[in-house]
């Protein structure tokens, strides 16, 4: 530490902790492995954040986008720009063969397309706002 007298006026700093940057666990959903989904506590998730600030969406919508991105990314570790098309294609086969609902069954495939709708809606968003971090969209091709 700098001793140095210019500095000893100034207040100390105080950290604290911000509330609600990220939703609350999922309800109504499991997962085969891992039970509940946390929310995500790294960097990517600012970036849906702003996502879902930045459109219009009807609050069904937004709660189903928020859901799925969430879903992906628990899933996935990688940064948005390490994402290939595979990825996807991975993702896609998680949800059919290890999600599933309350009753135990499987996803339905409306509810899985729901999923990558999102995704490709967040990808598509993310390629035109940050072309710097993310130059081609992992959801096409």
């Amino acid at each position: 530490m700098v001793n140095n007298p210019q500095f000893d006026n100034l207040p100390p700093i105080k950290l604290s902790h911000i509330q609600d940057q990220a939703p609350s666990t999922l309800q109504g959903e499991s997962r085969s492995r891992a039970g509940k989904i946390a929310a995500p506590t790294d960097i990517r998730w600012v970036k849906v954040l702003e996502f879902l600030r930045s459109n219009n969406l009807a609050p069904n919508s937004r709660k189903l986008y928020e859901r799925e991105l969430k879903r992906f990314l628990a899933w996935s570790e990688l940064h948005y720009h390490e994402l290939r098309p595979r990825h996807l294609a991975l993702y896609k086969e998680y949800l059919r063969d290890e999600i599933r609902t309350d009753a135990g069954k499987p996803l339905s495939k409306s509810s899985i397309n729901a999923g990558i709708a999102a995704l490709k809606s967040f990808f598509k968003w993310m390629c035109y706002t940050y072309p710097e971090i993310i130059a081609t969209n992992p959801t096409l091709g």
